[in-house]
């Protein structure tokens, strides 16, 4: 599901950068923002369904806007916010899971 959220955001990136600056514009230059937002939300919303499941909703919340803010700060495009994000998304997981191994401190619930 992953691979499937990240091939679309990659497949979509124009019209999301159109939409995501100024929605009403994009839709006057004929960016079809009814069919292109569900088309990138939805597989997000299952993914992120998924895995609440496995850590929990505070985590899911935290792993979706922490990064997302970070990357804000760094990034003055949106491909680089959004790479920065993965890039830190990755760090916090790697790093939650190497501090809780050596505590034996359940990763996930």
């Amino acid at each position: 599901m992953d691979a499937v959220v990240v091939v679309l955001g990659i497949g979509f990136y124009p019209k999301l950068l159109a939409l995501c600056f100024d929605e009403e514009f994009a839709e006057l230059r004929g960016v079809p923002s009814k069919t292109v937002l569900p088309a990138v939300a939805v597989p997000d919303r299952v993914d992120g369904g998924a895995v609440v499941r496995v850590v929990g909703i505070v985590l899911v919340i935290a792993l979706l806007t922490l990064p997302a803010a970070v990357a804000g700060h760094f990034a003055r495009r949106l491909w680089q916010m959004m790479a920065v994000a993965v890039l830190c998304c990755a760090v916090f997981v790697t790093a939650g899971i190497a501090l809780s191994y050596p505590s034996n401190l359940p990763a996930a619930r």
